[in-house]
Order: structure tokens, then sequence, then C-alpha cells
């Protein structure tokens, strides 16, 4: 590209097709941002804003991603914030319990739309009881819980299950920011 601006894309394998836990994967990913030891919610959202810059968080069954838009100057800045997010959420309980009282709106709301229900019954007949097939239902979320979150994160949000992507006016600079900050010195959980 011809603009000074970079698309950094994080995707993470889902580690976890539990169907007892169908919306684990979901809600870590949906609430990365929320917070880490050292920043808040808030913290997060004005810093990456003040950059200019914006996350995306999106979850698929098969790979969730993180991906940041920022400007080339302020990846030095910016940088730093994603890899506090990817390596130290806290997922706090007040944020998981919005969530989960979003979602289950958003799902009642969502099951009296005929696509939406033909979609749900479309997919249980053509993949069963697996993770694809899966009806979700309000009862699901009401069995998301803190510690299910942190114990995927730890499982999921690692260097090893992560590829990174970088589009846009990507240069050798910028594979080196990227490189120095999430290279050799992000650790796997253990090491």
């Amino acid at each position: 590209g011809e603009q000074e601006l970079v698309r950094i894309e994080f995707i993470f394998r889902n580690v976890n097709s539990d169907i007892l836990r169908p919306l684990q994967a979901y809600a870590t990913n949906a609430l990365l941002i929320e917070g880490t030891s050292r920043l808040s919610s808030f913290q997060i959202s004005d810093s990456i804003d003040s950059y200019g810059a914006f996350v995306q968080p999106e979850y698929s069954f098969d790979y969730s991603s993180f991906t940041l838009y920022t400007l080339n100057k302020h990846l030095n800045a910016v940088l730093p914030i994603i890899k506090e997010i990817l390596t130290d959420a806290v997922f706090p309980q007040e944020e998981l319990d919005t969530l989960i009282r979003n979602q289950k709106q958003k799902l009642l709301v969502s099951l009296e739309k005929n696509d939406v229900v033909t979609r749900r019954v479309f997919n249980h007949s053509l993949f069963g009881n697996s993770i694809y097939g899966h009806l979700v239902e309000a009862e699901d979320y009401d069995r998301i819980d803190r510690q299910q979150l942190l114990e995927y994160y730890k499982k999921a949000y690692q260097p090893n299950n992560c590829t990174i992507i970088a589009s846009g006016k990507v240069d050798n600079n910028t594979v080196s920011k990227i490189n120095t900050c999430f290279g050799s010195d992000w650790k796997a959980d253990g090491d």
C-alpha cells in the first residue's frame, strides 16, 4: 500500500472444541480488551484511540483473531499495549457479566428471526452434536465463568499457537518492530 498504515492480525487456533463449553473461545476473545493486570478497559481503549489506532477481535469455530490497525509511525507505542493484551488479560468479572447479559438478550432477539432459526436447525442437522452444530441456548452463557476463560486463554493465546500476518505499508522496519515485541521476548506459558 501507499498509505502509512499497517494491519497486523494475530490468529490463534481454537484449542478446545468442548461441546460442554461451546462459548469458551468466543467469550475469551471478546473480552481480551477488557483489562490486563496493569490496564483497565478504559485505559486500553484510551491509549489505543489516542494514537488513532483500533483493534478488532474476531471469532470463528476454528480460529480466533485479534487485529490491530495503526499508522506506521505509532507502531512502537501501540505494539506493547497489544502484547500486554495478548499476554496478560485478566477478564474482569463485571465485564464478563455484561457480556453474558448482552449476549443472552441478543440471542432472545435473534431467535425471533426465521433466518436465524432456519440456519440453526440446518447446522444442527448437518453437523449434529458438535461445536459446529450446537444450538446455543441462554444456559450456555450461564455456564461461562472467569476461571474457564483464564484457563482457555493460557492454553490458546501462546506464541506457538499464533500466526501473525502484517499487511499494508510493511517494510523491514515494520517487521523488525513486530519481531522485537513478539519475537524471542514472547515466551510460551511455562517457559
